[in-house]
């Protein structure tokens, strides 16, 4: 039996690679005698957002680390059908997945059912081939998806009908949050006692122990005021405040110089987190961290609901 793994491979950010590789490890556990592998597929819109976001701005150095630092962990260790497609043609990604002659593809987890502003998307805009195609001859399935931040206005109601139509073809759709659930019912006419909740795969996944410590405090939001106040309450107690990414008010700054198993490492063995990261969260429960979930997310600023 082959399968493929259809997420977002190539987005920078820690959860997306450990979300993969939890994907892998649960259809692993389902399909022991499957060839199980990544499909080698990233949209332009996004691939182009990640890259830029890194090398263009003053932390070039940094940012040239944080690549090379996920470039080597899906080198070294995702096994991909097929060499890399990039492009947001919706028919373009279609036919190199058809190509590939897969019996299964499962899509998922992390945000893949998203439906966002240019400006804020990694996908390309529905319909995408994170929705299916319902002329593919394989079958589908969703693990743990999320359409978390979507907003409504931005589908096209010709977008609408071609992502119904590919959803309804799904053997078998479960997502990891009740928005989801209730946004595929709603948009498009999906029976919600279909859907399945399933939780985020990464509570399967185990970190190893590089951080063995607790005597620091993970930070990890946006927020300058935010951040100069949680430093400076933990710097009272005597802890020292680590940034995984780049925040001033930090005493260490980790932005590319960890991966994305020592990132979930310093959750997991902190005294304390304060994080506006889903997968922070998860780690931080994992490890009994004690936490702060932060949302940031610019929708709200914009009224979304």
């Amino acid at each position: 039996m082959k399968i493929g793994i259809l997420t977002y491979i190539y987005a920078v950010n820690h959860g997306s690679i450990l979300q993969a590789k939890a994907v892998e490890g649960v259809m692993r556990s389902v399909y022991p005698s499957a060839d199980i592998r990544f499909i080698n597929y990233a949209p332009h819109r996004g691939l182009y957002k990640e890259i830029k976001n890194n090398l263009i701005n003053r932390r070039f150095i940094s940012g040239t680390m944080v690549l090379n630092k996920f470039r080597k962990v899906i080198s070294n260790e995702m096994k991909f059908w097929g060499d890399l497609k990039v492009t947001d043609n919706y028919q373009e990604a279609s036919e190199y997945i058809e190509e590939l002659g897969l019996d299964l593809i499962c899509i998922g987890s992390d945000t893949v059912f998203e439906s966002r502003p240019n400006k804020l998307g990694y996908a390309p805009f529905p319909p995408n081939i994170y929705f299916g195609n319902s002329t593919i001859n394989s079958k589908f399935i969703s693990i743990s998806a999320s359409a978390d931040r979507s907003f409504k206005k931005c589908w096209s109601t010709d977008a609408l009908e071609t992502v119904k139509k590919n959803l309804a073809a799904f053997d078998y759709i479960s997502v990891r949050d009740r928005f989801t659930g209730e946004f595929l019912s709603d948009a498009f006419d999906i029976p919600i006692d279909s859907i399945t909740m399933l939780p985020d795969p990464t509570f399967s996944f185990e970190s190893p122990e590089v951080f063995k410590r607790r005597g620091y405090v993970v930070l990890d939001v946006s927020s300058r005021l935010l951040s100069k106040r949680v430093y400076n309450h933990f710097h009272e107690k005597g802890l020292t405040v680590i940034s995984p990414m780049a925040n001033r008010y930090s005493d260490s700054n980790l932005r590319g110089r960890i991966d994305p198993y020592q990132w979930a490492s310093l959750y997991a063995n902190s005294y304390c987190n304060v994080t506006n990261r889903f997968h922070g969260t998860v780690f931080s429960i994992k490890g009994g961290a004690d936490f702060v979930a932060v949302d940031e997310s610019p929708e709200y600023a914009l009224g979304a609901k």
